[in-house]
Parts: C-alpha cells; sequence; structure tokens
C-alpha cells in the first residue's frame, strides 16, 4: 500500500528480459507499428539515445521512440489518447502471455515487496523459479491493449484483488501514489448486544475511513471492508498487548534493552506488536497497515 516505485535499475531489467524473450521480434510483425504517428512529433534526449541504438543494431524497430514510450513512459493518462483501432486485445495477448511470469518474479524480487499492495493481506512471493503474484493491468487489455506491455501499467498483485478488480477502473495508480494514505483503519467501539468476553473480537466494531470515496468502478471501500471484517482478532489481539505491557512496563523494557535490541520505545513497541514502524515497510507483512492504523489511534 506504499508507493512502489521504478527505478533504473528495474527499467534496465525490463529492457534485458524483452532482448532475451525475443518480445521485439513479435512486436515488428504485429500491429504495434500501426500506432507510429502518435509519437512523430517528440524527440527523445539522451537517456534514450543508448535505448534506440540498441534497438537499431538488433535492427528490431525504426519507430524506436515509439516503442520506447509504449514500453517505459510513466505518462499512462497520455498514451491512453492513442487511436488504437489498428490494434485488438488479440494482438497483444501472445506478446503479454509469453513475458507475464517471467517478469512477475522479476518485478517483485527488485521491489523488494512482499505482500499485495492493494489489499495489503496476501503475501506475494517467490518460490524456486514460480511465483504467487499476478500481474493486473491497471488500465485493462480490453479497453488499453497497446499499454499491456507498459511497466507502468502492470501492477504485482495478488489473485484475489486481480480477478476482483478485473476490468473496472481504480483512481489511485501504486506506483504514482501511496493507497495508505487515502484511508484509515479505525476501531470504533464495542457491540454489547451479546454477552460475550471483553476481548472477544465478536464485539468489536472496525471502521474505514476513506478520504474520498469515488474511486473508480471498482468498490475498493467496500471490497476492504468485506475482508478485513475476518481480521478483527488482531485489534483483539492488540488491545490485550496494551493491556499486558502498559507505560510502566515499556519504561523497563527500553531502560534493560534500549540500544541493545531496539533503538527507540516506537521499536520496541512494533516488536511486541509484531509489526513494522515505518510506513515504508508496509509492503514487507500482511496486516501492517491494520496494525499501523490501530496502534497509531490508542497511542
Amino acid at each position: 500500500m506504499y508507493k512502489l516505485t521504478i527505478t533504473e535499475k528495474i527499467k534496465a531489467r525490463y529492457l534485458e528480459l524483452f532482448f532475451k524473450k525475443n518480445i521485439f521480434e513479435e512486436m515488428k510483425n504485429s500491429n504495434f507499428k500501426n500506432i507510429k504517428n502518435f509519437f512523430k512529433c517528440e524527440n527523445f534526449k539522451n537517456s534514450h539515445k543508448k535505448f534506440c541504438e540498441e534497438i537499431k543494431n538488433k535492427k528490431i524497430c525504426q519507430d524506436n521512440d515509439c516503442i520506447y514510450k509504449l514500453l517505459l513512459s510513466r505518462k499512462l493518462n497520455e498514451l491512453k489518447k492513442i487511436d488504437k483501432k489498428d490494434l485488438s486485445k488479440k494482438d497483444v495477448e501472445n506478446l503479454y502471455k509469453n513475458f507475464r511470469k517471467k517478469w512477475g518474479y522479476e518485478i517483485v524480487r527488485l521491489l523488494e515487496i512482499k505482500v499485495c499492495p492493494y489489499c495489503n493481506r496476501n503475501y506475494i512471493t517467490n518460490f524456486d523459479k514460480n511465483t504467487t503474484i499476478e500481474l493486473d493491468h491497471f488500465y485493462p487489455i480490453s479497453k488499453y491493449p497497446h499499454l499491456a506491455l507498459n511497466i507502468y501499467n502492470l501492477i504485482p498483485v495478488c489473485h484475489t484483488c486481480n480477478h476482483k478488480k478485473k476490468d473496472k477502473s481504480f483512481k489511485i495508480h501504486p506506483f504514482k501514489e501511496s493507497i495508505d494514505d487515502f484511508f484509515t483503519f479505525k476501531f470504533i467501539g464495542f457491540n454489547d448486544k451479546d454477552k460475550l468476553n471483553f476481548f472477544d473480537e465478536k464485539r468489536l466494531i472496525l471502521d474505514l475511513e476513506f478520504k474520498n470515496n469515488d474511486l473508480g468502478e471498482w468498490n475498493y471501500k467496500e471490497y476492504l471492508s468485506d475482508n478485513y471484517e475476518n481480521h478483527k482478532d488482531m485489534i483483539s489481539e492488540i488491545l490485550k498487548r496494551k493491556e499486558m505491557y502498559p507505560e510502566s512496563r515499556i519504561e523497563e523494557l527500553y531502560k534493560e534493552f534500549g540500544g541493545r535490541l531496539f533503538n527507540s520505545k516506537d521499536e520496541l513497541i512494533g516488536l511486541i506488536h509484531c509489526n513494522y514502524i515505518d510506513k515504508k515497510d508496509i509492503n514487507k507483512r500482511p496486516l501492517s497497515k491494520l496494525i499501523k492504523d490501530i496502534l497509531e489511534q490508542l497511542k
């Protein structure tokens, strides 16, 4: 849920895989070449020269600037405007199918994330030469086939999120913004209708406060709310640990182990609750966003 960053190293690896997979040979014979007129007005600068020269040397495609933008431009809203009438979903499916598994494996490794950026619930990890991740086309192939292979249009996500979102629009782009900034988990009290144990998760009421409810066709709030109803046990455990570790106990532990096992009280509290303190790390462990928000609320 924290913003994902495509570095130059990641871009270089992306291109390397394309050359290895001979994707450009297929592109040369596809209808990608029919949209080249869109790019004629722009000349690429020094950062693109090496890329273009490499393509020229391989005699892959004369319209190098066009290929570069289709693969690596982050200006997706601009690329969406292309007249793609000569390009169908079928044209790109084989290109993408031969590449997606390998890039899914690589992008998770290079980004150093372990959890789906959409839900922060499910692990997306590699094992042996396989991976559990799927690539969501932020702008779907059915509407924007020319963006099927753009690096910024391929979001590494879990199977559940990929199949729930499908072709629906979503206004928060994980490579441009942190989803974490758009909503907060809130523990808002107890449901006392049933005579249950004080810390029973069935008594707890969890809410999601969104800054903006208009997030596109995908009903993201409802999707998260339904799924996180299954994780109220985490709130119950937080409340129990708050009782077990009052401020006086925190002080004792900090005096005894501070500087050796942890460097701050926040880091100690993170250890107690098995969670990361820095919001930049919430992509590394499931439910980190939930725990972080509730702990901040209960301070």
